[in-house]
């Protein structure tokens, strides 16, 4: 396996179902409320120690796009916690110091855009603790319905999930194909929501009356239980759009009656002449595209040809580690152009390795032009599962292209897709197996044809201290949300002017709404927080309104009774997720809710099962004996588990390895050597046991005579354990590219240098500053 694959396949000899290690978690339980368009949901994540030794876990899970993080709680025993958010810095500081003190640390960062981190410290070996998280949404109305999606899986990934995805060494998304986590969802949903026409292409659900005090509510929740190996997604149909507005109060010393205010509208555009198509469809062949989602690809490709018009004109690529221009400049749609497309899709599959997203972007693009190539649309499908996202989002935002990007898997990257959408002026769809791709292609192809150039305006009639960019682009019927914080309370409702073709209109909520909780202040606060840089502003506003950003972390301690306190370092237990549903051809969803997702009348109690078609109940007795929850790749019989072990090889192996190593001069040799020893001592940390093992034999084994020598002389002082900590200590803090190591393989040098005394340290001081030299390390560093 090559520095670019991110995904790890795990396998053993025990055909235990619940995950590579023991596995610390037991399952997760989500329960959330949907009232108008905001979705507050509760995350519950179940842990058990039963390895026998002091554990440390972390679990990096994925957030839908757009959503923030407003609570933490633990519960651990019979003591119930809540956490808070504080600067990054101090958070991991406290944290390594509740570990090294034996007390038990809860840590939540966030990662990565759509991904955090929960990190469980010092979890003795048979307890049990339960982190709950709470985050709210926003949803959007598009053209006819809503589309509510809960993320349970991170995918494998292309690229390197440190060096461009920003994930920490302690921070993992790999995936083991024999874990198995359950899965429960609670879902209410009031107003409005609770009569729409309700469907499911992920899960099996029951629907059902909740309690008449509550109002006009119903339940969804999962038919037979789930795993963690597919987002949750239910679509809510035969709604209507209308706009909104709602305030609270958002003071502080500078403005104590300010208020924070989400105005939103749902613009009913007119009809227009239909506008010519310049259109270039990139299409991905990655190998993690393989089954289930190259059928969907496919099928896509085809829809669109069903809609083009002679005056539409067409251009076509497919990209995976390279990018092939099939039909490589746009043309117009003659018969014998879109027979030539139909023909490239026929021949269109899985079978080009990597995801190089960004480079086949850039050679869509094109040179910069002042010219019509330069307003032509992208039409993107595949599934997003790059790491590459930060390059790949600016070359979008730059192009002067629109994207519209279909999204396709049980798992797509959504945030990805949706901020190259969203940055470009363009439009997002994420369609899983099951759904519908031929009403997605049929909405782009109306928003593909939608007039380009709309100008906005938003009167508040009042001073304004701080409100979101204006998108871009709006679409009729669908939902444009604005963020904004007033000096004063909010007499009337804004009004969003609009011009488009020609034609001129105006939308306005009927009144204002007051929320009398912190739920709009705090999401308004966050808005603002992802349109400031890094730095001392947005550092303040995620205090302020207690939010979690690349700066700021939710932290909590459970402080241990003396005689309770955790003895010696935990090792670490990083979370593998499940192997994603249909992810590269491994398992497949499609048709397991038999051809298309059963819709649900409201006044039903109980989601009624299909009449099994033929093909359904060829699907049932060959692959799913037992039920439907199994995860989709355990809906194999045994004898064929080692075949899928040897696909998913194949898959990983087949990545691209980087280019040969470039000559390098002997500083750079030196410092490579130096990196080899901290990698070999970092593979050790996982089990503090080993660790100690290995800096003990490092003298024994040293064949560089000069560390050999520093390695003795530092012997003679502190012995050969600390000698070796005091030399990988060294070496990770002068590294020219900074810290090498884990915060793992840090703990466990500070945990063995501890007991020097200060004598000894500054004697071992002034030998490693003589050394210094002769090792290739400036003094000072």
């Amino acid at each position: 396996m090559n520095e670019h694959q991110s995904a790890v396949l795990s396998i053993k000899d025990d055909a235990s179902p619940t995950g590579s290690t023991g596995l610390a978690l037991q399952g997760v339980q989500v329960q959330g409320r949907l009232d108008g368009l905001l979705l507050r949901t509760t995350i519950q994540q179940r842990y058990r120690n039963t390895s026998g030794r002091l554990i440390e876990t972390v679990y990096t899970f994925p957030l839908a796009h757009g959503a923030s993080l407003l609570g933490l709680s633990v519960t651990l025993g019979d003591k119930r916690l809540s956490g808070a958010v504080i600067e990054k810095q101090q958070a991991t500081q406290r944290y390594e110091r509740a570990i090294d003190e034996g007390d038990t640390p809860v840590l939540v960062e966030q990662s990565a855009p759509g991904l955090y981190t929960a990190n469980l410290g010092n979890l003795q070996d048979g307890e049990e603790a339960t982190i709950e998280l709470e985050y709210a949404q926003l949803l959007c109305f598009e053209q006819g319905g809503l589309r509510l999606s809960i993320p349970t899986v991170v995918a494998p990934r292309y690229g390197d999930p440190q060096a461009q995805g920003g994930l920490a060494p302690h921070e993992s998304t790999d995936a083991d194909w024999q874990a198995r986590y359950p899965f429960t969802l609670t879902l209410d949903l009031a107003g409005p929501a609770a009569c729409a026409r309700l469907s499911s292409p992920s899960h099996r659900i029951e629907v059902q009356p909740v309690a008449p005090e509550q109002g006009e509510t119903v339940r969804v929740s999962l038919e037979q239980g789930g795993w963690l190996d597919r987002d949750f997604v239910l679509r809510l149909d035969a709604l209507e759009g209308q706009s909104f507005c709602i305030t609270a109060p958002d003071g502080d010393e500078a403005h104590p009656q300010a208020q924070a205010v989400l105005a939103s509208f749902c613009p009913q555009l007119p009809a227009q002449e239909i506008a010519p198509l310049s259109l270039k469809i990139l299409v991905d062949c990655s190998g993690s595209m393989a089954g289930d989602s190259i059928g969907q690809a496919r099928r896509a490709l085809h829809e669109v040809g069903q809609w083009l018009k002679p005056a539409d004109r067409l251009a076509y690529f497919r990209f995976g580690g390279h990018c092939v221009p099939v039909i490589p400049k746009l043309e117009p749609c003659t018969p014998k152009l879109v027979a030539r497309y139909a023909k490239a899709i026929e021949q269109t599959g899985a079978d080009l390795g990597g995801t190089e997203l960004h480079a086949a972007l850039l050679k869509v693009f094109g040179p910069k032009s002042k010219t019509a190539t330069a307003k032509a649309d992208v039409l993107l499908i595949t599934d997003g599962e790059v790491w590459d996202v930060e390059p790949t989002v600016r070359a979008a935002r730059e192009s002067g292209h629109r994207l519209f990007v279909v999204g396709v898997s049980s798992s797509p990257a959504e945030s990805l897709l949706r901020e190259l959408a969203e940055h470009s002026g363009g439009a997002c769809e994420l369609v899983t197996p099951n759904e519908d791709i031929a009403g997605a292609i049929t909405r782009m192809v109306r928003r593909l044809r939608a007039a380009r150039d709309i100008a906005l305006q938003l009167d508040w009639s009042q001073p304004v201290l701080w409100q979101s960019s204006l998108p871009q682009q709006v679409f009729d019927g669908e939902t444009l949300h604005v963020w904004a914080r007033l000096e004063q309370p909010l007499q009337a409702a804004p009004t969003l002017y609009w011009s488009a073709a020609g034609a001129t209109g105006s939308d306005q909520a009927e009144a204002v709404q007051t929320d009398a909780s912190d739920t709009t202040a705090r999401l308004c606060g966050a808005r603002h927080a992802d349109t400031l840089p890094k730095g001392e502003e947005k550092r303040a506003l995620a205090l302020r309104h207690q939010l979690v950003t690349r700066q700021t972390s939710l932290f909590l301690v459970h402080q241990r009774a003396e005689d309770d306190k955790a003895e010696g370092l935990p090792a670490l237990e990083q979370i593998r997720h499940m192997m994603a549903a249909g992810h590269g051809g491994f398992g497949s969803v499609l048709g397991i809710l038999g051809t298309a997702a059963a819709e649900i009348p409201v006044f039903c109690r109980r989601q009624a099962a299909p009449e099994p078609t033929l093909q359904r109940r060829a699907f049932q007795s060959a692959s799913m004996p037992h039920d439907l929850g199994l995860p989709s790749l355990w809906r194999k019989p045994a004898s064929r588990l080692s075949r899928w072990a040897d696909k998913l090889r194949a898959y990983l192996d087949a990545m691209p390895v980087e280019p040969g190593l470039q000559v390098i001069d002997d500083q750079q040799q030196l410092e490579s050597s130096h990196k080899l020893m901290l990698a070999a001592f970092e593979r050790e940390t996982a089990s503090p046991e080993s660790a100690e093992r290995y800096l003990e034999q490092l003298h024994t084994h040293q064949t560089d005579p000069e560390l050999q020598a520093l390695l003795g002389q530092l012997s003679l002082i502190a012995g050969d354990r600390a000698a070796a900590a005091l030399l990988l200590d060294l070496l990770n803090r002068h590294l020219s590219s900074g810290s090498a190591l884990s915060r793992q393989a840090e703990r466990v040098l500070r945990s063995v240098l501890k007991p020097l005394s200060p004598a000894v340290r500054a004697e071992a001081e002034q030998v490693i500053e003589a050394a210094l030299p002769g090792l290739g390390v400036a003094a000072g560093g």
